[in-house]
């Protein structure tokens, strides 16, 4: 056997010996061993990353649900709200960005006897400045005549009900001398249905509500939290003291009180119902203008409101209503520059009706026609000195209102207005008359009973 120092001299090595001596402390070695590997800490990066882009994804996910379910929501309701059966956007005009603009707001609400129909419509144009955050509000009442040619007077509803809501935006829009911007639609039931959808709206009535031809229900003067059916009662009233323009003044304060009830609630609330708007209401407006108009005037409270109603009666001779152009244009004038009609002098000078002369003759053989038209006159202050018929003969398609000298020529439009319907000429030397207008009934006109 060869001694250790010669199996090293000949390069044999049997055994190699482990120190029990190292330079490294205990605590170097217990920290050395409890290091991760390289493989491992690459593994560990590996997973934070995947943890990370994971969450990146579900997040990106989630904000794709919650697009995808905006744009569903919006989609929705914009389908809802649209004016499917309703031409009205053939005659908006695009609003002027940073400007006011109008809108028409259009109510069918029925009576208590007829649930429908155009002649029960409510109108208010609405001019919106929300720069200013102001709004005015003009009630114009359904049953005033507009002239669709020189020999046309016709009620506002007729247009409607006749011609649709593009036409009606027209009328109104010539008739106010505007551009109007948006169009919205309602009946009987979408605004009894929108009242009990806010929970009821809160009001202060001026004075006691009874009028049976707007239903059964009566409303005490004071405060109340109209339902649905009250609502609808309350905005159907006409037997007022000043009955046009009472009812007209209530329908401005109730649209205020719903707005201001609905925009009271809470952001998603609100969202929620203007989702649901398109159960009750037809309109251009979609769904995000409206929220973001209510985002712009919201508290109401804090902004400028103006009503207006227009002026005038409703003619005993046509059961249409007569307005004074004058007054309407110095009212229309305030609107436009943004003034408060309420404080304008709207006195402009209206026609003496005692000053004119009228004679009255029947060209419709139909008996009694002139003393029914003179018995309105006369009760509107006219001054009625000749009743009787035509004695040529001949039976007159239309009604003719006719003047000779043209300081009368104001006066043939207002008994034009009066009537309802007919054609204004100037006679010259053709028909002879000593009152200042005459009159020949034609067969197109009938009085109402």
């Amino acid at each position: 056997m060869l001694g250790k120092k010669k199996m090293g001299a000949h390069g044999v090595v049997k055994q190699v010996g482990v120190s029990s001596k190292s330079s490294e402390s205990r605590l170097g070695a217990k920290l050395r061993t409890r290091k991760k590997s390289y493989a491992q800490r690459r593994q560990r990066r590996l997973s934070r990353r995947g943890l990370l882009i994971g969450a990146g994804v579900a997040c990106v996910a989630l904000l794709a649900a919650v697009g995808v379910g905006l744009a569903v929501y919006f989609a929705t309701s914009d389908s809802k709200l649209a004016l499917s059966e309703s031409n009205a956007s053939e005659a908006l005009v695009e609003a002027e960005g940073g400007q006011p603009y109008y809108a028409l707001c259009a109510a069918e609400l029925g009576t208590a006897v007829n649930p429908t129909g155009p002649s029960t419509d409510a109108y208010l144009l609405v001019r919106i400045d929300e720069a200013a955050r102001q709004l005015t509000f003009v009630a114009i009442p359904s049953n005033v005549t507009v002239w669709q040619s020189d020999n046309d007077a016709t009620p506002l509803y007729d247009v409607r009900a006749q011609q649709g809501d593009a036409e009606l935006v027209r009328q109104v829009a010539k008739l106010a001398e505007v551009d109007i911007a948006h169009f919205a639609y309602t009946t009987a039931d979408g605004l009894r249905d929108m009242a009990d959808a806010v929970g009821g709206v809160p009001m202060v009535l001026s004075q006691e509500v009874d009028d049976p031809r707007a239903g059964t229900i009566v409303m005490a003067k004071g405060e109340h939290t109209l339902t649905g059916d009250e609502a609808l009662v309350f905005l159907r009233a006409t037997n007022y003291a000043d009955s046009l323009q009472a009812a007209s003044r209530n329908r401005i304060d109730f649209t205020m009180a719903l707005a201001e009830r609905a925009l009271g609630a809470p952001g998603l609330d609100f969202a929620t119902l203007v989702g649901d708007l398109g159960n009750y209401v037809s309109t251009d407006y979609s769904a995000s203008e409206l929220i973001g108009l209510g985002d712009v005037l919201k508290p109401l409270d804090t902004l400028t409101v103006h009503r207006a109603v227009m002026e005038g009666h409703t003619s005993a001779a046509s059961g249409y209503f007569v307005y004074s152009d004058e007054r309407w244009a110095a009212l229309m004038e305030a609107v436009r520059n943004g003034a408060d009609p309420a404080t304008v002098d709207a006195s402009g000078d209206a026609l003496n009706t005692a000053a004119v002369s009228v004679e009255i003759r029947n060209g419709a053989a139909s008996t009694g026609m002139a003393a029914k038209l003179s018995e309105a006159l006369v009760a509107e202050g006219y001054k009625v000195e000749d009743v009787g018929n035509t004695d040529d003969g001949t039976i007159y398609p239309e009604t003719l209102v006719i003047y000779k000298d043209e300081a009368y020529e104001g006066a043939c439009k207002a008994i034009l207005n009066e009537m309802g319907g007919g054609r204004i000429i100037n006679g010259g030397d053709f028909y002879s008359f000593d009152t200042n207008v005459l009159v020949i009934i034609g067969r197109d006109w009938m009085p109402i009973e």
